[in-house]
């Protein structure tokens, strides 16, 4: 109410329902099969085939429509600049990365390592409160070094905090947990802000609202994807492990010393079939963590693809 004398000039324009219809189709449909699909064994179940075919059905009947559509409910055309399809390209990479550990994590510590759930979320909230700090130094460093650079190496940075993740273990300690958190949180602020910059800053100035939804919404599909498929790898390799260091086990030798040590056989059964699912599921994290740092070092060579942000041809979006 208060901005109402800012207004710019408005005008109605129709509706594109049959892409809007579109759009429900095709998302709706890959966000269930995305939820749903783990616990359906994926594409072994006919509803998540189902699901599969009305989402790659629904999506190109979507980009046909939209692509000839006067006005079309998604503007693909932005697409065409390429600081905007890298700059994109690269954001879904990093996010999709980010938001794959802040899935396990949590659950990690709570079902395995005996957190509560209030520490748990202090340690993967360390990254955005490390973050928050290094938020103005990013500003201003954007106005003096090329984003691309800026982008390169912060998202270098979080790849290496992944492969240092990499390496925990069931013994590993809260601040050895919480400490590559907490650098990495250094280095968000750095690839979030040259990244928008990048890719609104090459779409004209009248384009910036469209690509900024659309934007928006390429990072939250590209998160869903990265979510489900972290949770898919986690559960092949922590069974891949867990038959791996069952296959290493000396059972006669292992229940003889637990008997000395006053276990009962069944006590000593429970207690191997507990560390051997703890072990097992901490390797899937950190192999978790290794196809993250794969993502986040692919990430800081795609925005290279993208062209010096001093030679964009569109201007003025970067600033919004």
């Amino acid at each position: 109410a208060l901005l109402t004398p800012a207004e710019t000039p408005t005008r109605r324009i129709q509706v594109d329902k049959v892409g809007l219809a579109l759009l429900a189709v095709w998302v709706g449909s890959l966000q269930l099969l995305l939820d749903i699909g783990r616990t359906h064994d994926w594409f072994e179940d006919p509803l998540i085939v189902a699901l599969g075919l009305s989402a790659a059905v629904g999506f190109v009947a979507f980009m046909i429509w939209e692509l000839t559509e006067e006005h079309p409910i998604v503007d693909l055309k932005v697409f065409r600049h390429k600081g905007f399809s890298f700059g994109v390209g690269a954001l879904s990479l990093c996010f999709g990365a980010y938001f794959a550990s802040i899935v396990v994590i949590p659950q990690w510590l709570q079902a395995w390592m005996g957190y509560p759930a209030t520490l748990a979320g202090f340690i993967t909230a360390c990254t955005a409160l490390a973050a928050i700090t290094t938020s103005r130094i990013a500003a201003k460093a954007l106005t003096v070094a090329d984003p691309r650079l800026l982008v390169s190496l912060s998202v270098t940075w979080l790849g290496c905090m992944a492969l240092a993740r990499s390496q925990w273990t069931s013994g590993t300690d809260f601040w050895q947990l919480a400490a590559p958190q907490i650098i990495q949180g250094l280095g968000m602020s750095f690839f979030m802000l040259p990244l928008t910059t990048i890719s609104l800053g090459s779409v004209k100035p009248e384009e910036t609202a469209s690509a900024a939804g659309l934007q928006n919404f390429v990072r939250t599909v590209s998160i869903a994807v990265a979510t489900a498929l972290a949770m898919t790898v986690w559960d092949d390799t922590q069974q891949a492990a867990h038959n791996e260091i069952v296959s290493k086990l000396q059972p006669e030798e292992t229940m003889a010393r637990l008997a000395q040590a006053g276990f009962t056989p069944d006590q000593a059964r429970r207690m191997i079939a507990r560390l051997v699912e703890q072990e097992s599921v901490t390797i899937a994290v950190d192999h978790v963590f290794l196809v993250t740092a794969v993502a986040f070092f692919l990430s800081a060579i795609v925005i290279w693809l993208a062209p010096r942000p001093g030679k964009l041809g569109g201007g003025g979006g970067g600033g919004h």
